[in-house]
């Protein structure tokens, strides 16, 4: 295939998936949730992406459309259970947060979304991850008790949403506000 005709069927294929997300999140929209969920702004710098491993509840990479190159990817203002290693304590529910993150991304096309500082001291890239539906992965995580807001400024463009569906959680004792986790450090 020539050069110019992959790049014309990347092109063609970006417009065709931002179409069809605009019609899912535009059904999304009109179903109420338990917590005010973020809203996506189509006209986000948006990258289209697929999953291609998983770290944990709120790391993971990803390779962008048009490109060969993966990527890691710190889900942005969220802190789930740490796995456990020699400098980490497992945390309660870490299993479960974990198996959550990679059967939501598990096959499915992706939109990372970037914030105002786009890598961590590490060099992960740091994004918000949208569904086609139009549902937000960081906002699920918390919403379902798997993680809890942790926000550092400046990426901070979704914090009353994080903390409504932490509010939420912990009201009703999800995953890591329940009672089976309240002796368990590993954060």
């Amino acid at each position: 295939m020539q050069k110019g005709k992959s790049l014309d069927l990347f092109v063609y294929n970006k417009k065709y998936l931002m179409l069809l997300f605009a019609l899912m999140l535009s059904i999304y929209l009109c179903v109420a949730t338990a917590a005010e969920a973020p809203k996506l702004n189509l006209y986000s710098d948006l990258t289209p992406a697929v999953c291609t491993r998983f770290v944990d509840g709120d790391t993971a990479w990803f390779s962008a459309f048009g490109s060969e190159k993966e990527i890691k990817v710190r889900f942005i203002g969220i802190d789930s259970p740490e796995m456990g290693d020699e400098n980490h304590q497992k945390g309660a529910y870490s299993d479960e947060a974990s198996k959550y993150t990679k059967d939501a991304l598990d096959k499915k096309i992706v939109f990372l979304e970037y914030d105002k500082e786009k890598f961590d001291q590490y060099g992960r890239h740091l994004c918000y991850i949208w569904f086609m539906d139009g549902t937000q992965l960081n906002y699920n995580i918390i919403l379902n008790g798997l993680a809890r807001v942790e926000l550092y400024k400046p990426n901070t463009k979704y914090k009353k949403n994080f903390y409504e569906a932490q509010d939420y959680a912990r009201e009703n004792a999800l995953g890591i506000w329940s009672e089976k986790a309240s002796n368990y450090k590993g954060f």
